[in-house]
């Protein structure tokens, strides 16, 4: 095995990396999001709460506020996690391309070369059967 098929080897790896690290990305996001979805109809469900609890007194009210101050920050926060989880995400895309681009590159270049090796081994071929036969007469 040669240099470049080395090369070509450990990029080979590098990408499939890659694209592990990008799968588990993906599912880090997506997950994110759920639970950002999950927060968020909590939220929209204790706002629709807030009329009886105004009603209940203010003893009550005042739990409701402080659960949804709770509720608000958990809220944000996991806005910030899937913000965080997204942009992981792109990166692990951008260096997946990136790999995935160079074996590809990588690759080509090797088949060039291949079929650069094979074109002169066939024209020394050629090259011998053109020649004349050695005459034996001299």
């Amino acid at each position: 095995m040669d240099k470049l098929s080395k090369v070509l080897k450990v990029r080979a790896q590098q990408e499939q990396e890659s694209a592990a690290q990008l799968a588990s990305s993906q599912a880090a996001r997506s997950q994110a999001e759920a639970q950002q979805r999950q927060l968020d109809e909590l939220t929209a469900q204790y706002r629709q709460q807030h009329s009886e609890v105004v009603q209940g007194g203010a003893h009550r009210f005042s739990q409701f506020q402080r659960f949804y101050a709770q509720l608000t920050v958990a809220v944000n926060a996991q806005r910030d996690i899937v913000e965080k989880a997204t942009q992981a995400e792109a990166y692990d895309e951008a260096r997946f391309i990136e790999r995935h681009k160079d074996r590809r590159a990588l690759e080509e270049l090797l088949q060039q070369r291949d079929l650069a090796h094979k074109t002169k081994r066939l024209r020394a071929q050629r090259r011998t059967l053109m020649q004349p036969p050695a005459n034996p007469m001299v």
